[in-house]
């Protein structure tokens, strides 16, 4: 999926909030980052298959099992190759808690896990202090529009719409190739 098909995407599911109510302006954007990333990777070849709202078994022997699931498992064939938390903007308890689920995934496999947000509304700060404590955990950390989110300017608003950065899909699209 090329940028201009991919930022369209972006923009027609904006222009179809205008007339949504709240819970679903929230569903339907939450579900938009679920399905860019998916369609992005399956569109990176043939054998590209994006599953969403897998779950992982993690075994912890006597104590019993945990299921962990993320938005989207990215797979080459049969062979998963990394896992995607999505989200319409990307905040300090939203962050910790992927950090949460991704430390657990650990214990299940090394695959990359990153998560995707259209906005930051995270403390540059803090999301650096997190990436770098979690390194272990957190592969990386991608914001498709540009600058901050705001509550009071929502980006669903015809007016506050921002398009997707095109240096941001393209270092997703870098990070989606080197995995």
């Amino acid at each position: 999926m090329n940028y201009t098909t991919f930022n369209q995407v972006h923009t027609d599911v904006h222009t179809a909030c205008h007339n949504l109510s709240g819970g679903e302006i929230r569903q339907t954007r939450g579900d938009l980052v679920e399905n860019l990333v998916a369609d992005l990777w399956q569109s990176l070849g043939p054998d590209h298959i994006a599953r969403t709202q897998m779950k992982h078994t993690i075994d912890f022997g006597d104590i019993g099992t945990l299921d962990i699931g993320c938005d989207v498992d990215l797979y080459v064939g049969n062979e998963l190759r990394g896992i995607v938390e999505c989200k319409a903007y990307v905040d300090k308890c939203f962050l910790e808690r992927a950090i949460v689920d991704f430390r657990y995934l650990k214990e299940a496999t090394t695959v990359p896990k990153i998560v995707v947000g259209l906005e930051n509304a995270i403390a540059e700060n803090t999301r650096k202090i997190l990436q770098h404590v979690h390194r272990d955990c957190l592969d990386a950390v991608f914001f498709l529009v540009p600058g901050k989110r705001s509550s009071g300017r929502p980006l669903y608003k015809k007016e506050f719409f921002k398009p997707i950065d095109e240096s941001s899909y393209n270092s997703l699209v870098s990070f989606f190739k080197s995995i």
